[in-house]
């Protein structure tokens, strides 16, 4: 089976960041410990808690079960690889049974929407969670003039001594977390499937969870 991606793993959140870091790609799953987290739920590693709706499986999933368990919001392990959006669009990619233009034509449907400039980092957290995402765009006038990911969170909550219950309840600012302004790229599609998330040419910004709904629409016809 050709639709793995490989798992970051580390013993400690701080060496969990590091890692992030130089990572390249960037992972999807993490493993902290003996803990699997999808990268959406990094946050539970600062409490120590267990992440929802990671599936290690001892054997690999056929095409059709791997869409479907994958649209329904869980990630997969088989044998320390991970089963993910990302690596299944990509897979499907290179077999040629999707086009590029069809992808970025559904993935678009999907976008992050946006939040508020002046949002407070109480809200991006909650936000990422929520809908899975791994990158949140703060806009004015419905312009990405930020982007926050969750690996920025993660940062922020460490530099700054916080758990996850104190981020979920700090009304400051987003700023504080610090993000990066935004790039739009000609061919959003590459970026989306070697990065973290891309920002098409229009302003609209795709991520894992873009991905993830779009596979609801391919389970069907498979």
């Amino acid at each position: 089976m050709k639709y793995y991606e490989p798992v970051l793993e580390a013993e400690s959140v701080s060496e969990l960041l590091s890692t992030l870091a130089e990572a390249d790609p960037p992972p999807l799953i993490v493993k902290l410990g003996e803990r699997y987290y999808p990268l959406h739920q990094l946050l539970l590693t600062l409490d120590g808690k267990s992440a929802r709706g990671v599936r290690v499986l001892s054997s690999s999933p056929g095409l059709r079960s791997a869409l479907k368990l994958l649209s329904q919001g869980h990630y997969l392990v088989v044998r320390s690889r991970a089963v993910t959006p990302r690596s299944v669009i990509r897979y499907l990619l290179e077999e040629e049974f999707l086009a590029d233009e069809a992808v970025l034509e559904r993935v678009t449907r999907y976008a992050v929407p946006c939040l508020k400039s002046n949002a407070t980092v109480k809200t991006v957290v909650r936000f990422l969670e929520a809908r899975g995402a791994v990158a949140a765009p703060l806009c004015w006038q419905s312009r990405i003039k930020r982007v926050v990911t969750i690996v920025d969170a993660l940062s922020y909550a460490v530099s700054s001594g916080l758990s996850r219950r104190s981020l979920l309840l700090d009304r400051s600012s987003a700023a504080r977390i610090g993000g990066s302004r935004p790039r739009a790229h000609s061919e959003p599609l590459q970026p989306l499937l070697n990065g973290l998330y891309a920002v098409t040419p229009t302003g609209l910004l795709l991520d894992v969870s873009s991905l993830r709904m779009m596979l609801g629409e391919l389970n069907v016809e498979v």
